[in-house]
């Protein structure tokens, strides 16, 4: 199962220290049934460490607000936001992991501030099937191994089309930046 999991639950405030390893999903925000959670809040220092799963993975969810968090070293991806739209991310680090490091698919209206991906095995952070004003502020990401990309729009058939950047720092090893 997962370390923090949340199902239809609205407006709440999570975070403050929570060190989670080895859970299928570190926090798993879902909607289910029609229940959404939306309008939720993790904050600062929640680190989730070696994860089977995603670090923090945000399904189908709304206008929630994610700040300060690392996922690291999970056999996923770092922050992964899927069929999500309104969704804010500050100031959010995904390193080492065996996925991307920030991967957001199918969300629209989302907005990336000061996010890190670097030094995992797919992109540094990977926009899938976003098509509509997500704005990208100050992202640093890094591609590290062959096949992986600093910033990467549009994967798998799917492009990413009417994003905003306001200044992005890139590099890549193998691949280009963006």
């Amino acid at each position: 199962g997962s370390g923090i999991y949340i199902v239809g639950t609205n407006n709440n405030l999570t975070g403050n220290n929570a060190n989670l390893t080895g859970s299928g999903s570190g926090i798993y925000l879902y909607q289910t049934g029609g229940y959404r959670s939306n309008g939720n809040t993790y904050l600062g220092n929640n680190i989730l460490t070696s994860i089977l799963g995603k670090g923090i993975f945000i399904d189908s969810t709304f206008n929630n607000t994610l700040i300060g968090n690392t996922g690291t070293s999970n056999s996923s991806t770092g922050i992964y936001v899927y069929n999500a739209d309104k969704n804010i991310l500050t100031s959010n680090t995904g390193t080492s992991n065996s996925g991307s490091g920030i991967y957001i698919s199918f969300g629209n209206n989302c907005t990336l501030t000061n996010n890190t991906g670097t030094s995992n095995s797919g992109s540094g952070l990977l926009s899938q099937g976003t098509n509509n004003q997500n704005i990208f502020i100050n992202q640093i990401a890094i591609g590290y191994l062959v096949g992986s990309y600093g910033i990467r729009f549009g994967f798998d058939g799917y492009s990413s089309n009417n994003n905003k950047f306001i200044w992005a720092r890139t590099f890549y090893t193998y691949n280009s930046g963006i």
